[in-house]
This record gives structure tokens, C-alpha cells and sequence, in this order.
């Protein structure tokens, strides 16, 4: 305009590569967003037996965590974790402050699933027969990279455990129970009870003096030890025996 010349027509051969390129991928990459969640968990669990796919439950409670509602927004809506979820099934529980009565009949439903989150967001790995592997709870501070690692973690913590699980299979006796024990080690101790009972209760029976070690491994608490064991003998200043208890629980060897 300032020298009266007309300016040169921009096409689409003259246009930069810079501002081009963008402009073709939007029109030729559809745009990722996160699958529809199953209804309830027996039917996440169908779905994922039948496809072969691990779980992931997400936890919110969108109409009263404000941290909920920033995860969100901020971490489930990015396209690359609605990519990673993308391959998993999904089943999102959304834990109402005043659920209705439909919300209260869904709420039965996911019984079955034995995990119990008191801190939200979270969000649990499961695999195809609904045993949780993984849960990470108070994610309110999460971004999307950091729920991207903890879910590849969780699946390589899956796979760890098929593994020795797999080696499981061609042996018998206490070394099938200590393969077994082995693979739950994989798993978020303080998932294994309720998640696995069934596999416990096969170890015990494959070992039942517990050579292996692990049945004691994955039913010890910590708590119940101290108050009901050492607290008493600490009592009664019977120091020495208390460090025998405790030497004695060293001594297993899971």
C-alpha cells in the first residue's frame, strides 16, 4: 500500500511450509478423544476378557473435588494420554456427593470391584480379569506425562507378573507356588488381598507349610505385629525376645 504496488496473491505453492503443513495435518489427522467408558465394572470386565485389553477405572468426583474437575480437563483431555488410554477399556466411576437413585443402583454394580479410594482423582490399572495391578490416588497435581509413565509402568508391572506366572504354569508344587508368589510381587502389595485371593489360596494349597515364604509375605501387617506381638514383650522390658520376633520374620525368605 505504501508503494501503490498491489500485493502478490499468497497460494497454497507460495504459502510457508511453517503455516502449510499444520493446516493439512488438522485436515487429514482426526483428532484423539477418549472412548466412551464402560456402563459399569461387570461390563468393563467382559469387554476386557473379550478383547484382551487391560482396565483403567477412573476415579472423579466432578461435582464437589475441584481437583477432579482440573484432571479433568487438564490431564484426560490431552491427546496424548486419551491416545494411551485409547488401547485400554475404560470405566470412569464418578463418585457423587448426592448421588441419584440411578448413581446408587451403579454404585452396586462396581462392588465387585475391591478397591477402596479415599483420595481423588485416581485412577487404577487393571488386567482383563478385573484384578487391579496399580492404583494411584490424589492425582489432583498429575500431568498428562506423568499419568502417561505411571500407566506404562503399570503395565510393565502386568507383564512382569504374566511372566513369572507363565513359568508358574510348567512347574508343580512349592516351586509353582513360589513362581506364583513371585508374580504378585509385581502387583501393589496392598492390592493382593481381595484382588488375589484365589491365587493365595492356591499357593497354600501347593504349599501348605509355606517353604516358599510368600503366603506369610502377603498376609503380614505390619500393625497387627507391633501392637499384638512387640508392644507386649516392650512391656515387660523383654527386649531381647522382641528382636528374636522380629529376627524370625527376617528370616523368611520372600
Amino acid at each position: 500500500l505504501e508503494t501503490g504496488r498491489p500485493r502478490p496473491v499468497q497460494t497454497a505453492r507460495s504459502l510457508p511450509v511453517s503455516i502449510f503443513c499444520p493446516c493439512l495435518l488438522a485436515l487429514i489427522l482426526p483428532l484423539t478423544t477418549l472412548a466412551a467408558p464402560h456402563p459399569d465394572f461387570p461390563a468393563a470386565r467382559a469387554a476386557a476378557q473379550a478383547s484382551g485389553r487391560d482396565i483403567a477405572v477412573l476415579y472423579l468426583g466432578t461435582d464437589w473435588s475441584e481437583p477432579s474437575r482440573r484432571f479433568e480437563q487438564t490431564v484426560l483431555a490431552d491427546p496424548a494420554v486419551q491416545s494411551d488410554l485409547a488401547g485400554l477399556e475404560l470405566l470412569r466411576i464418578d463418585q457423587r456427593e448426592q448421588p441419584t437413585e440411578a448413581e446408587q443402583q451403579l454404585a452396586k454394580r462396581n462392588k465387585e470391584l475391591k478397591l477402596s479410594v479415599w483420595n481423588f482423582p485416581a485412577v487404577a490399572l487393571l488386567d482383563r480379569e478385573g484384578r487391579a495391578v496399580s492404583l494411584w490416588t490424589g492425582l489432583g497435581r498429575e500431568t498428562p506425562v506423568g499419568l502417561r509413565a505411571k500407566l506404562a509402568a503399570g503395565r510393565r508391572q502386568r507383564e512382569a507378573r504374566d511372566a513369572a506366572w507363565a513359568k508358574a504354569e510348567a512347574s508343580t508344587g512349592i516351586e509353582k507356588a513360589r513362581l506364583l508368589g513371585l508374580g504378585l510381587t509385581e502387583v501393589q502389595e496392598d492390592l493382593v488381598r481381595g484382588s488375589y485371593d484365589k491365587v493365595l489360596k492356591e499357593m497354600k494349597a501347593l504349599d501348605s507349610d509355606d517353604a516358599a515364604g510368600y503366603q506369610r509375605r502377603f498376609n503380614f501387617r505390619m500393625n497387627a505385629f507391633v501392637e499384638g506381638t512387640l508392644e507386649p514383650l516392650w512391656k515387660e522390658k523383654q527386649f531381647e525376645e522382641a528382636v528374636a520376633k522380629v529376627d524370625a520374620e527376617l528370616r523368611n525368605p520372600a
